[in-house]
């Protein structure tokens, strides 16, 4: 009986250890799992801006590099979006395949003003609603 009692209290003992370690590692994760986010967030932010920049005065050929820096840098983003449960990005969503059909409607290699109008505004409506996305406090 005082074997069956030392085993229960030590793993009430345990149980009591383990449970707020867990709570921890649950934390760490979340927490990096924010950091990450932040940094993809910023990363496409950056692509982005680039890429106005490139559409206004840059060649098609800078344009096209901004753009494929873009495309990689929203994947990124949206597998670090993933991972956290109160990131809603369907509007951004929207936004970037507005963007992805505006630049797939360029012809050869090179714009006309139309085209580089309506581009310009597909990469400013993606970074209105990317603005709103800030549901994660970013350092």
């Amino acid at each position: 009986m005082v074997v069956k009692i030392k085993l229960i209290a030590t793993f009430l003992l345990l149980f009591a250890i383990l449970v707020p370690v867990t709570g921890l590692a649950q934390d760490a994760k979340l927490d990096r799992a924010e950091a990450n986010f932040c940094k993809k967030l910023g990363g496409l932010i950056t692509a982005l801006n680039t890429l106005e920049e490139t559409n206004e005065t840059g060649t098609y050929d800078e344009f096209s590099k901004a753009y494929n820096k873009t495309v990689k840098a929203w994947n990124k983003f949206v597998k670090s979006a993933d991972k956290l449960e109160n990131v809603e990005y369907k509007e951004s969503v929207k936004a970037y395949n507005n963007l992805v059909d505006a630049v797939n409607m360029i012809q050869g290699d090179s714009m006309d003003d139309k085209t580089a109008d309506k581009v310009g505004k597909h990469i400013d409506s993606a970074a209105d609603t990317i603005a709103d996305l800030q549901v994660v406090e970013c350092k």
